[in-house]
């Protein structure tokens, strides 16, 4: 239950340090999702790999 903005002068909004820090948190995570974004469209293109697994019934 920090604040995030205040009243400043002539009626504006300001954000507190908190504020601030919070704006910084949301641009890094909404570019980081647009660039997730991008790397995700890119496999698309790709199309389908191939998936390799082996397994062992020796224990160990």
């Amino acid at each position: 239950g920090l604040p995030l903005l205040v009243r400043g002068s002539r009626r504006r909004l300001e954000l507190t340090p908190a504020g601030e820090q919070v704006l910084a948190f949301a641009r890094e995570t909404l570019a980081r999702f647009e660039a997730l974004e991008g790397e995700l469209a890119l496999l698309k293109e790709a199309g389908p790999g191939t998936l390799i697994l082996a397994a062992s019934t020796i224990p160990g």
